[in-house]
């Protein structure tokens, strides 16, 4: 979602985005990731099935990296990669991923993400929910 003003506010362009993103991942590989990172460059990556990260958009549209914070809720899953919440987006990347390892199973989770100017999040600029799936495919026939 893109928004030039605060969430719910008023006043000058701010311009970021947290646009929709597919990180839904398959492999018949040992191990499937599916994840988002956010660079202090300004860029969105995703992790693709083999646990490789691959340019998805820009998050940062115009403007300073250091003055936005990354806030992020969990609302279901467990992901074995969480770089935490309330951080300043440029102290380095920060990554959220899942991986699964059970055949013709999915791992799945939804993270709830926000860019706000601070770490109390008084101006929200942008929010988007992602969802995560890691299929990993199996041999032989389903159970």
């Amino acid at each position: 979602m893109f928004l030039s003003t605060p969430v719910g506010g008023s006043g000058s362009p701010i311009l970021v985005q947290l646009p929709a993103i597919s990180l839904s991942n398959s492999s018949s590989a040992s191990i499937v990731y599916s994840g988002i990172r956010f660079d202090n460059d300004g860029k969105i990556y995703k992790m693709s099935a083999g646990g490789t990260w691959q340019y998805a958009a820009d998050w940062l549209l115009s403007g300073v990296v250091a003055d936005y914070w990354l806030h992020r809720t969990i609302l279901t899953g467990t992901f074995t990669g969480d770089d935490g919440d309330a951080l300043q987006l440029n102290t380095g990347d920060l990554d959220y991923y899942l991986q699964n390892s059970v055949e013709w199973f999915a791992r799945g989770g939804t993270i709830n993400f926000e860019i706000a100017d601070d770490a109390s999040k008084t101006n929200v600029y942008a929010t988007h929910t992602y969802a995560f799936s890691a299929y990993k495919e199996g041999t032989g026939s389903p159970p």
